[in-house]
């Protein structure tokens, strides 16, 4: 069996919807042209959500060259999983990230100590 355009098309579609990036009910059957049109600015905002997502993160972990930076970076990408957990609404592992980092900031404690004694 061959694999026709139908199929690829389908297949986008479904996988977008799957995603949550394009509701279902919007998609037009048997119009490829307005398929396109929802499509296609889904797929920009997504590949637009990774870049920034990207520069983030390069930001975050841009200067990491002592034990107290890393730490530092690890914080920032914690307190960014503990605003979207906790949007998500979820309860117990927000509480396990909080707890977390409550521990991390005594590990950049312990890192700024150690790089003062060591100067």
């Amino acid at each position: 069996m061959t694999y026709s355009c139908s199929d690829f098309a389908d297949g986008v579609v479904d996988t977008l919807v799957a995603l949550g990036e394009i509701k279902g009910a919007n998609v037009p059957a048997d119009d490829p042209e307005g398929q396109a049109n929802l499509v296609i600015p889904a797929i920009y905002r997504m590949h637009r959500s990774a870049v920034l997502a990207d520069r983030e993160l390069a930001a975050a972990f841009g200067a990491v060259d002592t034990d107290q930076a890393r730490v530092e970076a690890a914080m920032v990408l914690m307190r960014k999983a503990r605003t979207l957990l906790k949007q998500a609404r979820a309860r117990k592992t927000l509480a396990r990230v909080r707890a977390a980092l409550k521990s991390v900031d005594g590990a950049r404690r312990n890192a700024r100590s150690r790089e003062i004694r060591s100067v």
